[in-house]
């Protein structure tokens, strides 16, 4: 059995681990029934103009963080795959939003369609700086790039047929 200082810390992690899962939770009840009360309504417009349609992916997100502080039960650190995560999400939120015509972009982003307002900044500067064509050769390959750090896998030995290892 650890030191009763020890044993604070674990204790820490695992009640932050908690109250983040019944944040997610509470945040996908919120999505789900928006019309429950002055809460979810609030819970929804937020996350539906920050992230559009990519609003549901956040709560998951805090849940499966919670989970992590839960079974660890110490400090992680922020390894590949969170910023393949993130990485992903981002794509995700630009994509939808790729739809709505550049001039509509941040009109349609604050009402909370396509990717929300992160998604209407990123299309939006992405297709100002690069075009539709260069947008999506960007997009496609953050996308690949994103899913190589969240798998750890590498494209090289998968193309050879070997056995995709850390």
């Amino acid at each position: 059995m650890g030191t009763p200082g020890r044993l604070k810390e674990e204790l820490k992690f695992e009640i932050l681990g908690i109250a983040l899962v019944a944040l997610g939770v509470l945040g996908i009840v919120c999505l789900l029934s928006p019309s429950s009360g002055l809460i979810s309504q609030f819970v929804d417009r937020v996350l539906k103009g920050i992230a559009g349609e990519g609003r549901y992916l956040f709560p998951l997100l805090l849940v499966l963080a919670g989970i992590r502080l839960v079974s660890k039960r110490s400090r992680t650190q922020a390894s590949e795959r969170i910023y393949g995560a993130a990485l992903l999400y981002l794509v995700a939120l630009t994509f939808f939003h790729l739809m709505i015509p550049l001039e509509d972009s941040f009109k349609a982003g604050v009402a909370g369609d396509g990717g929300g307002v992160m998604g209407a900044l990123l299309s939006y500067s992405f297709r100002k700086s690069f075009g539709i064509v260069g947008t999506y050769i960007i997009l496609i390959s953050a996308g690949i790039i994103s899913l190589l750090l969240l798998t750890n896998l590498s494209l090289g030995h998968c193309q050879q047929g070997k056995i995709c290892k850390q």
